[in-house]
Formats: structure tokens, C-alpha cells, sequence
């Protein structure tokens, strides 16, 4: 999650996982629908309403949060949330659920990170290896357009910035746009670029820790353009991490 903050008024963004008996049954988004206020006590409470909230990938939901702003900037944010699905589709768990968080501080993402992803395809026994180098650079913050509605937002969540390549035999360089859902929320960052050749070049990974050296990435997936797969399904390279430069 993601708390922007702008004056008394507060905007949560983010994402969860509702497991049921140990395996995840929905996964559930939530754009710019949980708003609210900050109290005069430094209280408060963020509400959403069923069907506003946001990118909903499976099951419609209801979130409210409730917690105080801490008295230091850049303190630890500390509350509890309470999250109820919609009634009307298949359920094998509890229709709601609740906890209580411990919200971490992290500066805005910025900076040049590098990484190496490769992929391996086989042809009649026999085993290709491409390798790509990549340079990414990333800026956290500014303005952000919704699809859904077209509006744009200046906010905490967006992200842009740009990606030079070397080893790919379709494309070497590629520009993030400004359309939701390429942000930050909480630790993830959704990065995807539009590349040369007129492919999309999708990266997403966890900040590990609040100094932001490091992304967590796993794989890089490429979409349409000679090196994008079939067409149906991503050409997908494995990438363990990006790592910010000094």
C-alpha cells in the first residue's frame, strides 16, 4: 500500500492477497478509491465504496482503514484495516477480513538501475542463450493518467523513465508513459516500457529494503514486435535483480 498525503486529505493505493486454508483464492487492487482525512488528533479513517475501487483484478471489495499519522515525518504509520468481498461471487473462506499493519517509510524511487536477463529457447535439441544488458532509470512521482476515467492526478504512485538495452536483436532503447497501473505501490514497482521496435517491455519487482538499492525482479516479459513471443503469450527472460548505481 501507498498512503499520498496532501495537506488533510489521504489516498491509499495498493494491493492484497486473500488466501483461504493455506492457497491464494483472489488477489484484489485498489487504485485511488480509499480516501480520507486526517483528523485534528492526527487520526484517520480512508473508506472505499463497492464497484470505485480502482483495479479490481478479480473480486470486488470494500476496504476501510483506520490509523494515526505519526508525529515525526518519515516515522513508521501505524493502523488496522478491515476488508469485506462482494457477496455474489463464489466463496470457500470468510467473506471478510481484518489486521492490523506497521507502514515503513521508503523516499521516492529515483536513479539508474542496472541488471542481466537472459532466455533460453530450445529448436529441435538444440539450446539458444540471449543475454541482455539492461539500464533502467526510474523517477517516483508526478502525474499519473487513469484509464478508466481519463483523468490525471498528480501523485506519489507515478512513475516514468526510460530503459537502454544491449544484446536484444529487436531493440536497445524504450520510454515509460504515464498510464495506470505503471507506478509504485507500497514496495512494487510495475515499470513497462514501449520499445523501438514497437514492443512492450514489462518489469516488476520488490524494493527489498528502504534504502532502494536493490529490486527484486525475477523475469522481464516482452510483448508483440519480432522478440515478443507468439503473439498469445510474452517471450518471457529471467532476470534475478536490478541493482541502482552509484
Amino acid at each position: 500500500m501507498t498512503f499520498d498525503v496532501t495537506g488533510n486529505n489521504i489516498v491509499a493505493t495498493g494491493f492484497g492477497d486473500d488466501a483461504c486454508n493455506g492457497s491464494l483464492e483472489y488477489t484484489f487492487g485498489f487504485g485511488s478509491g480509499v480516501t480520507g482525512m486526517v483528523a485534528a488528533d492526527g487520526s484517520f479513517k480512508l473508506q472505499s465504496s463497492l464497484g470505485t475501487s480502482g483495479l479490481v483484478r478479480i473480486a470486488p471489495v470494500t476496504m476501510s482503514v483506520t490509523g494515526m499519522v505519526p508525529k515525526t515525518s518519515g516515522s513508521p504509520w501505524a493502523g488496522s484495516y478491515s476488508v469485506a468481498f462482494a457477496n455474489n461471487i463464489p466463496q470457500t473462506c470468510d467473506l471478510s477480513g481484518s489486521g492490523t499493519f506497521t507502514a515503513t517509510s521508503f523516499p521516492l524511487v529515483g536513479g539508474v538501475y542496472t541488471g542481466t536477463a537472459s532466455s533460453t529457447t530450445s529448436v529441435n535439441g538444440v539450446s539458444t542463450t540471449t543475454t541482455m544488458a539492461l539500464q533502467v532509470t526510474l523517477q517516483q512521482g508526478g502525474s499519473r493518467t487513469d484509464p478508466a476515467t481519463g483523468h490525471t492526478v498528480t501523485t506519489n504512485t507515478a512513475l516514468t523513465g526510460s530503459i537502454k538495452v544491449q544484446g536484444s536483436p529487436c531493440f536497445s532503447s524504450g520510454t515509460m508513459g504515464s498510464v495506470s497501473p505503471v507506478g509504485v505501490l507500497g514496495n512494487e514497482v510495475n515499470a513497462a516500457f514501449t520499445m523501438d521496435d514497437g514492443s512492450t517491455l514489462v518489469l516488476i519487482g520488490t524494493l527489498t529494503d528502504a534504502s532502494e538499492a536493490k529490486i527484486a525482479t525475477d523475469i522481464v516479459l516482452i510483448q508483440g514486435g519480432h522478440c515478443g513471443g507468439n503473439g498469445t503469450f510474452p517471450a518471457i527472460y529471467q532476470m534475478p535483480e536490478l541493482d541502482r548505481q552509484s
